[in-house]
């Protein structure tokens, strides 16, 4: 019992972290989901939609990047970032759902612990979008800036 609780809260713990790390990349994800079903769908192949479903994907957060590192204007940065946070914010309230559901919690509650969850992953997003280029401590750790997008 106690062997299971821990390995329960070692999960929802490495679940968190990789939600919060993996948050900016939610609208490039989307996008090439998006395109390699569609692709596979139009008649692709497996192997055709999933080179255009990751084409596409690297391309978004590619054009993504280069948005961010060329806007000097603060209006038009904020809408580039909204539009990356907003795919992250729906994750994970999906996730958070989803995880909430397992644990046999009422409608009430599932939304009661989604939907402040939904918030910090869209605010962690912007948070990481917002870093400058030069603030990152290791290379191990993802955000999209100028600096990644020239390596």
């Amino acid at each position: 019992m106690i062997i299971s609780l821990l390995l329960i809260i070692t999960g929802i713990v490495f679940l968190s972290t990789l939600l919060y790390r993996m948050a900016v990349y939610a609208l490039p994800a989307f996008i090439g989901l998006t395109i390699a079903f569609w692709a596979y769908h139009t008649g692709a192949g497996a192997i055709g939609a999933f080179a255009l479903g990751a084409f596409a994907a690297g391309f978004a957060l590619a054009l993504g990047a280069g948005l961010l590192a060329a806007m000097r204007s603060g209006p038009l940065r904020a809408l580039v970032i909204v539009a990356f946070a907003l795919p992250a914010a729906y994750a994970g309230y999906s996730i958070l759902s989803q995880l909430a559901a397992a644990g046999s919690l009422s409608p009430f509650w599932r939304d009661t612990v989604s939907i402040p969850g939904a918030a910090i992953v869209g605010w962690s997003a912007i948070a990481r979008l917002f870093e400058p280029p030069g603030s990152q401590k290791d290379d191990a750790r993802m955000s999209i800036s100028a600096k990644n997008v020239r390596a």
